[in-house]
């Protein structure tokens, strides 16, 4: 003889207990890979930010440096016009529209090879340098 049919137990009600139970277990995974992954990606942020602001530091560095090497050559040589020249091309990447005119101005007043343009050199290096310490040094980037 077979085994009776048994009948199918009627439906309990839910266990919320276990269904908070699963719902926490569950937050507590996630959690702790959304933390590490958003802060994976704020590192990744900041180190990009910390590596461009070196290289226009070291891009104006040099500009400075070029200018300075200018100053001092003898105005009859034209290397210090064209390592000049290599620097201001490299910071025109970087030069807000308002720098420009005066970049253009020192390019000009060194490539006269007069010695009596140091002061006007001078005078225009001061102003680029005080706008590329202030908050214009990057151009906005949309």
């Amino acid at each position: 003889m077979s085994a009776p049919i048994q009948p199918i137990p009627a439906p309990t009600p839910t266990d919320w207990g276990a269904t908070a139970a699963w719902i926490v277990l569950a937050v507590a995974i996630i959690s702790p890979l959304l933390t590490t992954v958003f802060n994976s990606l704020f590192d990744l942020h900041k180190s990009k930010i910390e590596y461009e602001r070196g290289l226009k530091q070291r891009i104006y560095e040099g500009y400075m440096i070029a200018v300075g090497q200018r100053l001092a050559a003898d105005p009859s040589t034209t290397d210090a016009v064209d390592i000049l020249m290599a620097a201001h091309n490299k910071l025109l990447i970087y030069a807000t529209p308002t720098m420009i005119p005066n970049m253009m101005k020192v390019v000009a007043l060194a490539a006269k090879s007069k010695a009596d343009n140091t002061e006007s050199i001078l005078h225009i290096v001061e102003k680029i340098a005080l706008e590329m310490a202030g908050k214009n040094f990057t151009r906005e980037q949309k």
